[in-house]
């Protein structure tokens, strides 16, 4: 217990912590390696944080003990096989509201970034200190923090391993599987892409119209079986398509009556070539 005192006596963190501007009002973030930066002005050595969920647990240093310098013992920064990291690759897709905000991904109160979006997609490879079997907690926000989810995403991680997130859509907690579609007696079609056609999961489709006015046409006059070109992506949570080639029509499907309207979208390919999102006839 005399040796606790004495390093309490001798290296006083939280005063240097305090004397830099830090507050432990459960509020204000702080950048972990500038408190670490901090750490080793104190004690010579960088120590490294213990995190449960977004808060700090313990801050830990690794220190040479023996019988001449226990009361004043050496500290070293950690070996690697102590302050343990897993690799994680994070994929996040926002829409065409957010192509000139810059994102960034929260892990456990810290910010990184996320590289400026290609097509719909920001995706980037982020060290994580892990100590331990856990799970990590992170979400997405803008980098200045003015747009943020309002829950959390869970990851079970293990120290030196690498892992690769699904398709992760911004402020979408989870892609929701679908257990109320209706069940028929016979399918009489396969799919070309069971990526595409995996109907357990919900999908999103990003479309671009140039042609507005046809599209406000084809709102307008449902019955009338207007075709409109667009360009776009598709994604589910783990495949992702192009549509960038001409042929790509919207249109409103089905029947109708004087009672009932056309309600769904209807997506073809008019190429010369099969596409993978049309059934084909078994």
């Amino acid at each position: 217990m005399l040796y606790i005192f004495n390093l309490r006596k001798n290296y006083k963190f939280w005063t240097a912590l305090k004397e830099n501007g830090v507050v432990a009002d459960g509020k204000t973030k702080y950048d972990r390696e500038w408190l670490r930066d901090i750490s080793e002005k104190v004690y010579g050595a960088r120590g490294f944080f213990a995190c449960k969920s977004s808060t700090v647990n313990e801050f830990r240093m690794c220190a040479k003990v023996n019988d001449s310098n226990k009361m004043n013992p050496t500290f070293f920064d950690c070996p690697e096989e102590i302050v343990k990291t897993a690799s994680i690759h994070f994929n996040l897709l926002t829409g065409p509201e957010y192509t000139n905000t810059p994102f960034c991904v929260s892990i456990n109160d810290t910010i990184h970034n996320l590289p400026d979006q290609k097509d719909l997609l920001r995706e980037n490879s982020i060290e994580v200190e892990v100590l331990e079997d856990s799970v990590l907690t992170y979400s997405y926000c803008s980098c200045d923090e003015t747009i943020k989810e309002n829950f959390f995403r869970y990851l079970n991680v293990t120290p030196g391993e690498t892992y690769n997130t699904p398709y992760e859509f911004f402020q979408r907690p989870s892609t929701n599987e679908v257990n109320f579609l209706p069940e028929i007696w016979e399918n009489p079609y396969s799919t070309r892409n069971d990526d595409i056609f995996d109907i357990s999961n919900v999908n999103t489709f990003h479309l671009v119209v140039k042609n507005t006015d046809q599209l406000e046409l084809m709102n307008q006059f449902p019955h009338n079986d207007i075709k409109v070109p667009f360009t776009g992506d598709f994604y589910s949570v783990d495949h992702s398509t192009s549509l960038n080639e001409e042929g790509w029509q919207l249109s409103i499907a089905g029947n109708y009556s004087r009672m009932f309207t056309k309600q769904s979208f209807k997506i073809a390919y008019k190429g010369e070539d099969d596409t993978s999102f049309e059934p084909k006839k078994t």
